[in-house]
């Protein structure tokens, strides 16, 4: 993934990547609801990758405001 993108295109992928999370956060929550031990390891993928694509939002919003230490 390229951070060197023109804002239109970062605000279009940080909408991909909220939208995907809202999906992933409420597959994560229906199986948060279901007995202990079923499908554990699943449930384990999603949430990493959730945190991964946060780790992506993250990247691509701190593009907006880099951090300069003067």
């Amino acid at each position: 993934m390229s951070i060197f993108l023109v804002p239109n295109e970062l605000d279009s992928q940080l909408q991909r990547i909220k939208q995907a999370q809202q999906i992933l956060n409420a597959q994560i929550m229906g199986f948060d609801k279901q007995p202990a031990g079923i499908s554990d390891m699943r449930l384990y993928r999603m949430k990493k990758e959730y945190s991964q694509l946060q780790d992506q939002f993250t990247k691509i919003k701190s593009s907006f405001h880099p951090d300069i230490i003067a």
